[in-house]
């Protein structure tokens, strides 16, 4: 009999969900801190990477850890570093405490990445993509309400979100010790679980089409979370914008990616093959994120967030699925996970030179060099495009 999920993964969907909401309260408040403790714009930008390059160090531990100890075992250490995390940063007094509190975050921050690990424990292969979906899905939908309602809780205090998140945290630490049950048998290594070790770059550097595809997911990733790491201290700057709005603001592009993903990709698909709606998206991105750098108005803010949205939505997925389909199956799941270093490692450097531009050269700044970045791409896409025309066996993709 068919099912439509396997119900062994309800619990990790919703331990997930927890926490990524909480994670989300404090998304809005970055630059309402850099106004109470004196803080310019580079150094909300260290603020966002401190926690990307600690998390970056301590997956390969944490992976590590979920294969000796057990998924429960690795969940629970990072939920307390969690909990520890959001309350020191809602009880920070300088912006030493900001940091640390956010350094000790991104070093337990590995409930993702364990999460897939214990799924591919409980679920088999058929039922595994599914299962993977519906975790991005409810990522997602927690990056939804997150920061809406950390937007909201910002009308009783500054600090209220972090503190609120810290005690959604010891509640998932509590019905994590609990609910959970244990997914790894004693003795068991799984690939998905390997994964979260440092990743083999050998068959990156041995295949022209994949150094071209993750060239184009570096480079675009890179454009885009400058617009993530900046777009609150654009808003506010420009626009004047309270923490409770920044925070509807992200939902508002959550809400739109999470469209994009679950519903819009499936349907262009069926339309379009793959490298045109890369190249589409990429044209998108480029023409929405040279309109956010000159935006004058709100109204000009939520229409453009709508194309930038849909832009991003898409790519992620398609150049996924590239990847996927570019590599033989036992090696999929290394691919997929090279691409998950790719993008911290652009989360470490993007807040800070988006927060540079930003506080040197101005609002427009990160705006017009996401989209020079973005430019790159077009160029690129449009030369192998021609190569592939009259060149096959310089195919890329």
């Amino acid at each position: 009999m068919c099912k439509m999920f396997n119900k062994r993964i309800i619990p990790i969907l919703i331990v997930i969900f927890v926490d990524i909401v909480g994670f989300g309260f404090i998304l809005p408040l970055l630059p309402f801190y850099a106004k109470i403790f004196g803080a310019n714009a580079t150094t909300i930008g260290f603020l966002f990477a401190s926690y990307s390059f600690a998390q970056f160090l301590a997956v390969p531990i944490f992976g590590k850890i979920s294969d000796i100890y057990g998924r429960k075992s690795a969940l629970i250490i990072s939920t307390i570093g969690d909990f520890i995390g959001f309350l020191m940063f809602g009880l920070a007094s300088s912006i030493f405490m900001l940091f640390v509190g956010r350094i000790i975050s991104g070093l337990t921050g590995s409930n993702y990445a364990v999460a897939q690990a214990y799924i591919s424990d409980v679920t088999s292969e058929e039922e595994r993509s599914k299962s993977f979906g519906l975790l991005g899905a409810t990522f997602g939908l927690g990056f939804v309400i997150g920061p809406f309602l950390g937007g909201v809780l910002s009308i009783w205090g500054i600090s209220t979100p972090a503190l609120v998140a810290a005690g959604v945290s010891f509640f998932n630490l509590i019905a994590i010790y609990l609910f959970l049950p244990e997914s790894l048998k004693r003795g068991t290594n799984t690939i998905e679980s390997r994964i979260s070790l440092i990743p083999d770059i050998s068959p990156i550097l041995q295949s022209k089409k994949l150094i071209a595809l993750f060239s184009i997911d570096a480079v675009f990733g890179f454009a885009f979370i400058i617009f993530q790491a900046t777009f609150s201290l654009y808003s506010q700057y420009r626009f004047d914008l309270s923490a409770q709005m920044i925070g509807y603001m992200f939902a508002y592009i959550g809400i739109l990616i999470v469209l994009v993903q679950g519903y819009l990709v499936g349907r262009l698909l069926e339309v379009f093959q793959e490298r045109p709606l890369i190249f589409a998206s990429t044209v998108l991105m480029t023409l929405s994120l040279l309109g956010w750098a000159f935006t004058q108005n709100i109204i000009m803010l939520l229409l453009i967030l709508i194309p930038l949205s849909l832009a991003g939505g898409i790519y992620e997925i398609i150049i996924s699925s590239l990847l996927s389909k570019s590599v033989e199956k036992n090696k999929v799941g290394e691919i997929l996970g090279i691409s998950s270093s790719i993008d911290t490692l652009a989360r470490i450097i993007a807040p800070v030179l988006g927060g540079f531009l930003f506080q040197f050269f101005g609002t427009s700044a990160p705006g017009i060099f996401a989209t020079i970045l973005t430019l790159g791409i077009l160029t690129f896409i449009i030369k192998v495009r021609w190569v592939t025309e009259c060149k096959k066996e310089y195919r890329y993709f």
